[in-house]
Parts: structure tokens; C-alpha cells; sequence
């Protein structure tokens, strides 16, 4: 699923999060497809770039937002995998949300009975 929203990157991983608290979905520490990688639920949004200067025709500082990202992933008892990934400048944000079944992340795809 592919999603914009208006809103502060640290209220939107708030929210997504929330959504998953009481389920039997359990967050993930390290990414699954990159296990050398945290997720982002003790570090929160991280803030990249917006040190870049740029100037107008008469010379002046235009300012440049730092673009912000959060990575969150659940599992659940099965090892399905639910990842959601938000990103974007101020308060203009586009996420990723995605599922995979565990027998899919093992390359074994079967279609049951």
C-alpha cells in the first residue's frame, strides 16, 4: 500500500504503532531483509540532508528542509513480516506499507489445497 499525509513524521510513527500494541503482531529490532540495519522504534524519525545551501537570484539563504524517515516491522508467530516505511520533507509525508507471508521470505511459494 502506497499512502501521502500531511502530518509530523514522529506522530504518524506514533500512530502506526499504536496500531500494532495490541495485536499479536510483535515489533522487529532489525530489519529482515537487512539484518545490519535497526528498525526505527528506539531512534524515531531521523532527519538526513537540509544542510545544503541554496540561493535566490539576489543572493539571499533559501531555506531547506531535512528529509525525514522511519522504518517500523512486526512479526508475528507465523514470521510474517508487515513493514511500514514514512519519509518526506516538513510535514509532507509518503509511506510503503507492506506484508509478506514467511513461506514467501524462505522462497517457498505454495498455493494450498
Amino acid at each position: 500500500m502506497v499512502f501521502s499525509v500531511t502530518a509530523d513524521c514522529a506522530a504518524v510513527a506514533t500512530e502506526i504503532t499504536k496500531h500494532f500494541e495490541h495485536t499479536q503482531w510483535q515489533q522487529r529490532s532489525t530489519q529482515e531483509l537487512n539484518p545490519g540495519l535497526a528498525t526505527s522504534f528506539s531512534s524515531g524519525c531521523r532527519s538526513r540532508g537540509g544542510c545544503a545551501i541554496q540561493l535566490d537570484s539576489n543572493g539571499r539563504l533559501i531555506p531547506h528542509e531535512p528529509y525525514n524517515d522511519w522504518h517500523g516491522e512486526w512479526e508475528n508467530q507465523r514470521g510474517d513480516i508487515v513493514t511500514y516505511d514514512v519519509g518526506g520533507t516538513g510535514r509532507r509525508l509518503n509511506g510503503y506499507a507492506s506484508y509478506v507471508p514467511r513461506n514467501v521470505l524462505e522462497g517457498r511459494i505454495w498455493v494450498g489445497r
